[in-house]
């Protein structure tokens, strides 16, 4: 082997390992939508505050059960979605704060916390944007970071929320 050979296979060589270690942390985005028939309020407290109408400080729970076509993160099918929620709103309008389990086929899980803010759309209906950091993982998950991004529509008689989902991911260990 010439001098020219082994060093064009050495700098190559070189360049898959540097490469294989930058997929551990190469991004990887997901988009979903949880529709109303998956999701479900499943604890809800209010309260009014009394200093203005429509004052009103909110805590609820809302289940988000993934169907057969799930969508999977790092090829592990996501089952179920846990938002525990605070709101602070006036007529609708204000803001949230959300903590966010992912629970996955195999058991582990990630966990998420971020804000948000929504706004009244018509008297049965609002709207919220909210941007969360996924914060850890357990099992395979160990070492995730990322956000999710959501857009969520929620109908007050109903009960109900739709949400469309982005999730941007990257393994980190």
């Amino acid at each position: 082997m010439n001098k020219f050979t082994f060093v064009l296979v050495a700098v190559l060589a070189a360049g898959f390992s540097f490469n294989q270690a930058a997929m551990a942390q190469t991004k990887q985005t997901i988009s979903f939508t949880s529709p109303a028939s998956a999701s479900k309020y499943t604890k809800e407290y209010g309260m009014l505050v009394g200093d203005t109408a429509g004052h009103e400080l909110r805590i609820f729970e809302i289940t988000r059960m993934l169907g057969q076509d799930a969508p999977s993160i790092n090829g592990i099918k996501m089952k179920q979605m846990l938002a525990h929620n605070f709101t602070e709103y006036v007529d609708r309008n204000g803001l949230g704060l959300s903590y966010l389990t992912i629970l996955t086929e195999n058991g582990d899980r990630i966990e998420a916390r971020g804000n948000y803010v929504g706004h009244l759309v018509n008297e049965k209906n609002s709207k919220n944007m909210m941007t969360l950091t996924i914060l850890s993982g357990t099992g395979k998950f160990l070492g995730i970071q990322g956000q999710i991004q959501s857009e969520t529509s929620s109908h007050f008689e109903a009960k109900t929320v739709d949400t469309n989902y982005t999730i941007t991911y990257w393994m980190s260990k």
